[in-house]
């Protein structure tokens, strides 16, 4: 799974590069997650925007994220503009676990 990482003064984004986040191929993201939490940023978001699909392993992915940053106090914010994820988040009630923006502008701006 292609990962692209950026910082800003209290936040690393982790942009997914690919249409499909499937679980079995994310062995990147899950270390662009990890150093995330155990750098000096505040918060870590992942920047969905270019995903059109996620698999059950993808959204386990992110649930492991989410976890992960909790326990280190660090805050995990999710930023998609494709209703198909919205979707995706809203039927598996896993929208009231995550903190969802349709930006990474509009989850940044609340760090």
């Amino acid at each position: 799974m292609n990962v692209s990482i950026k910082e800003t003064s209290n936040a690393t984004i982790v942009k997914i590069e690919v249409e499909q986040m499937i679980g079995y191929s994310g062995t990147d993201f899950q270390e662009a997650v990890m150093n995330s939490i155990k750098g000096d940023k505040k918060c870590t978001i992942v920047d969905l925007s270019k995903v059109t699909f996620i698999s059950s392993l993808g959204l386990g992915m992110l649930m492991s994220g989410l976890t992960n940053s909790k326990n280190n106090g660090k805050d995990f914010r999710i930023a998609c503009a494709c209703d198909e994820i919205k979707t995706s988040f809203s039927h598996t009630k896993l929208d009231t676990v995550f903190e969802i923006y349709d930006t990474v502008e509009e989850a940044s701006a609340e760090i």
